[in-house]
């Protein structure tokens, strides 16, 4: 009897510049992933912060983990050099520094860049990267890619924005879909939408916490447990959001929950009284406002 043999994968490895809490995050869901056999890749993980206190903090939340990455203070060039994979995870407004970081914008040409920098195109890193190094663009513009990834990273459950642009080749751009799938769900867009999606994601986290951390206060302050009631809040966030996610319409699901003298359609209209609706749409106009200017 023969067997086939397992096609050998290809090892890879990220080095992540600024483990932040996202990047952070990224890390804590690949290092849980298992792979998938259509990948043909294997990953190892080096993670570079700023400061020591960082390091603390990055050990502590990788817990056991931990071993399983090369964790440093600096070395941010020797880190890329020895890497494929190249994940930007400094905060917007540092990425011309970053590159300035001696020899680290040299020794990332040819690889693929992700930047998670949330406002920042993927010609402003060409651009900065190219200058910094003295090198043409060309080096840099097939190779670097755009994600925003959500903080559900870290239970593989993120719904990882991916930018398609012209500039980057397809093995580039697949190897990249492909990273970010094992962490959840990856939706593809025009680069010109990015920073509207961004604002509009970061508004609906931010309402959901809002609105779970008041609601679950409130019923506490009526006499519910509040492990109880966070458990309640959380997974009718779950619920609404699967049924959302392609079955069914607000509108729809509004109509669903809303029977007479329901306490839903009550609570809504309590809602609207409150003006809840004029203040997300008001947010969300002004995220996106500030999402341009965060580069």
């Amino acid at each position: 009897m023969f067997f086939e043999m397992a096609e050998e994968k290809r090892a890879l490895r990220l080095a992540i510049l600024g483990s932040g809490f996202m990047g952070t995050s990224i890390l804590k869901g690949l290092l849980n992933d298992k792979g998938r056999a259509s990948d043909g890749f294997e990953l190892s993980f080096t993670a570079c912060v700023r400061s020591e206190a960082s390091l603390s903090r990055l050990e502590r939340a990788l817990g056991p983990s931990a071993s399983k990455v090369s964790c440093h203070v600096g070395s941010f060039t020797e880190a890329a050099r020895q890497s494929d994979i190249i994940m930007l995870g400094v905060p917007p407004g540092e990425l011309d520094a970053l590159s300035k970081i001696p020899g680290l914008a040299d020794v990332s040409k040819g690889k693929l860049i992700v930047s998670l920098l949330a406002g920042v195109s993927c010609n402003q890193v060409v651009v900065t990267f190219a200058r910094s190094s003295g090198s043409n663009e060309a080096d840099y513009q097939s190779n670097v890619a755009r994600v925003i990834p959500t903080i559900a990273a870290q239970v593989g459950d993120s719904v990882s924005l991916i930018a398609d642009t012209e500039g980057i080749c397809p093995k580039q751009h697949q190897l990249c879909n492909q990273l970010f799938q094992r962490i959840g769900t990856t939706q593809h867009l025009p680069e010109n939408l990015m920073n509207k999606a961004t604002a509009t994601g970061a508004v609906c986290h931010a309402i959901a916490i809002t609105a779970v951390d008041a609601a679950v206060d409130a019923s506490v302050s009526k006499g519910l447990p509040r492990a109880t009631a966070l458990s309640l809040a959380a997974n009718s966030l779950r619920s609404a959001a699967s049924l959302l996610g392609g079955e069914m319409t607000p509108e729809e699901l509004k109509a669903a929950m809303s029977v007479p003298s329901g306490i839903t359609i009550n609570s809504m209209l309590k809602l609207d009284r409150a003006n809840m609706r004029y203040a997300v749409e008001d947010t969300v106009g002004e995220a996106i406002d500030y999402a341009r200017s965060m580069a």
